[in-house]
């Protein structure tokens, strides 16, 4: 297939055989999945007594921006839904065989956290990330609460230990699992008997388990320690979740075939990988931010608060992104449990940080109309609901090979969402039968516009 088939436009139907996708052909209206919330506050609509600020209307960016989410350690994923977007050319199987096209240069890729977890292969996926920047692609990563979970983790075994956090290993071990096998396999496997006893391999199983599990003075002082960030209620199944993850995590290794020492030797490596200046990934998290902002648009990986929301309008992005990488550094604890973890964590549940009216006001003031998230997802292509007058852009649309087995989706995943400079956001997926189209309501309204469809369906001809 020439490489003039694979960078059509985006909503341009095409079969492309070697990534097993079939592109979306027509354009159809983007519809919320909830109704507007008629209580949201508007501070631009018009209040009982007529009065209403001046609406300034949606800012759109100066170039698009194609953005990708939980792709979730599977490498075609990434390939495939660059290539439904038109953002690069696949010019064979191989993961150097692209081309980025004209469309691919002028935008940026947002890739909105979760590269970590429940596929075939984490470090295919940050490799393909990396050729991807060295081929001159402008890429924004985001922090997706599966990435922060393992780092948090692995710096957690640290010396000397702090109580707050000696359980976060265990937090993320039995999903990582299969992320520290592929380290074990890849880095430590072949290494010489003296290199792999420096990164402590052979030590006995009960020495390990005090590197990698909490000691008795953490079950002692948690709970009071803990006891200005959660619930004496969150405490207890904190401690609970604990055990239990605890005899999951020696269960699921030791089904890998590998002794409990050549886990502590991945741990030992791993961050030796990501958290060295030398280390081949470290790029990954030196890059890392918690949140991006263009025009009426705030990236970021799960949901906002309105504590969170006050700080952004306060200190705005950049001060909150070197806020998040101190915490990464100094206060894994505070940055997992507080408000600036309900970022790359929050569902909207009860139990999360609320998101009321006074923080969409604190949104709404900095223009900010739309927040682009993953982390909840979706069968059919990507969704859009309205809280609190806050647009939010759902966009995982299960890409990964682990997430479309589990839940029973067929075929490869691929899907991209754009955020165009003239005015509108296409949600591609190939579990849609078309490609949604969002065009933003009219002033201080919350419904949203009807699109000019013949206009995006002639782009193709």
């Amino acid at each position: 297939m020439s490489a003039q088939t694979l960078t059509r436009p985006a909503f341009q139907h095409c079969e492309l055989k070697h990534q097993g996708l079939r592109i979306p052909s027509r354009v159809s209206r983007w519809q919320s999945r909830l109704k507007p919330d008629s209580t949201s506050h508007n501070p631009y609509r018009p209040s009982a007594s007529g009065s209403a600020a001046p609406d300034p209307g949606w800012h759109w960016p100066n170039r698009p921006i194609c953005v990708l989410t939980d792709l979730h350690a599977d490498a075609d994923a990434l390939f495939g839904s660059l290539v439904a977007a038109g953002f690069i050319a696949k010019q064979g199987p191989q993961d150097d065989a692209f081309t980025i096209t004209p469309l691919g240069k002028r935008s940026l890729l947002v890739i909105n956290g979760d590269c970590f977890d429940k596929g075939p292969s984490n470090l295919r996926l940050l490799r393909c990330i990396h050729s991807l920047r060295r081929a001159g692609v402008r890429i924004k990563l985001i922090a997706g609460n599966h990435d922060v979970r393992f780092l948090a983790g692995i710096r957690a075994l640290e010396q000397p230990r702090d109580l707050m956090s000696q359980n976060f290993f265990l937090r993320m071990a039995p999903k990582g699992v299969a992320f520290l096998r592929e380290v074990y396999e890849s880095h430590v496997a072949d290494l010489r008997p003296e290199q792999k006893q420096r990164y402590g391999e052979g030590l006995p199983d009960e020495r390990v388990r005090e590197r990698l599990y909490p000691d008795e003075a953490w079950y002692e002082h948690f709970p009071k320690l803990a006891s200005p960030w959660m619930s004496s209620s969150k405490i207890a199944s904190e401690m609970k979740k604990t055990d239990k993850k605890r005899r999951q995590f020696e269960s699921l290794w030791l089904e890998t075939g590998l002794s409990l020492d050549k886990a502590y030797a991945a741990t030992n490596r791993w961050r030796e990988l990501f958290c060295h200046p030398q280390g081949e990934f470290s790029w990954f998290f030196e890059s890392m931010d918690l949140l991006h902002s263009e025009g009426s648009f705030l990236f970021a990986h799960a949901g906002m608060d309105d504590v969170m929301a006050r700080a952004f309008a306060r200190l705005g992005a950049e001060n909150l992104n070197q806020g998040f990488r101190n915490s990464l550094r100094d206060d894994l604890f505070g940055l997992y449990f507080g408000p600036m973890g309900n970022v790359f964590r929050s569902k909207y549940r009860r139990s999360d940080y609320d998101f009321t009216p006074s923080g969409a006001v604190h949104l709404l003031k900095q223009n900010i109309r739309a927040l682009v998230h993953g982390h909840i997802n979706h069968h059919t292509g990507q969704e859009y609901v309205i809280r609190q007058g806050i647009y939010h852009f759902e966009c995982d649309a299960s890409l990964d090979y682990g997430t479309r087995r589990k839940e029973g989706l067929t075929g490869r995943g691929a899907a991209a969402t754009w955020i165009r400079p003239d005015g509108c956001i296409l949600g591609i997926s190939v579990d849609h039968p078309s490609v949604k189209l969002f065009r933003p309501p009219q002033a201080g309204s919350l419904q949203s516009a009807e699109p000019d469809y013949g206009k995006y369906e002639q782009e193709t001809a």
